[in-house]
């Protein structure tokens, strides 16, 4: 992994730049509808199968999906997820899917936000906390982005300035992803910002 490391060092952060550029408005791709098969089913099916525990076969059944003719942000969506699962087990992999997902066209925002996370967390995981952080900043400065995606970015922020021993930076995102988790219009757990809080703020001293 030391020559990928290197690699994705050189290259993250273009990556993340041509992602972002990829994602704007004026030039979205056109979508065209799927004609073989209905996606959700086919992506919720991938979905239940890594929900089993069942990783190989999950990544299996998605990479069929690679060879079909979805839309861009369909081809997004799968590429990115595909990346996802294969982050601790096949990190080369990973890094490859998730290259293609960054750089694939996509109209759909949350599709693209999701995108960036994934490479986040694949980021974070390697040690590029930086680019993992510019990476996650890509959905926090959406303004109108899900509140649950917001504290997904936050909840990556905060770990990664914490990897890097910035502890106020870390308790400020840590601060700012409980917050997200709050405004969720559904139930949403939240907890383990909480608990990193509680674990970085100084306890006060009672009298």
């Amino acid at each position: 992994m030391g020559q990928s490391k290197n690699r994705i060092s050189c290259v993250a952060c273009g990556i993340l730049l041509i992602g972002l550029l990829l994602t704007l408005p004026e030039i979205y791709a056109t979508e065209v509808a799927p004609p073989e098969k209905n996606f959700t089913a086919f992506f919720q099916e991938g979905v239940r199968l890594a929900g089993s525990g069942d990783y190989a076969a999950a990544t299996r059944h998605l990479q069929e999906g690679l060879q079909l003719d979805w839309s861009n942000s369909e081809r997004r969506r799968l590429l990115s997820y595909l990346g996802s699962l294969n982050i601790s087990c096949a990190p080369e992999q990973a890094w490859h899917w998730l290259l293609q997902a960054m750089m694939t066209p996509c109209s759909d925002e949350t599709t693209c936000l999701r995108t960036f996370l994934n490479m986040g967390e694949f980021l974070y995981r390697n040690d590029h906390c930086e680019a993992a952080i510019g990476a996650a900043e890509n959905v926090t400065i959406r303004k109108y982005a899900h509140p649950s995606l917001r504290f997904s970015a936050h909840f990556l922020i905060a770990r990664s300035y914490q990897k890097l021993n910035l502890t106020d930076q870390a308790i400020l995102h840590y601060q700012k992803a409980v917050e997200a988790g709050k405004s969720v219009p559904y139930k949403f757990n939240y907890s383990s910002a909480e608990k990193a809080l509680q674990q970085l703020q100084p306890q006060e001293v009672k009298p």
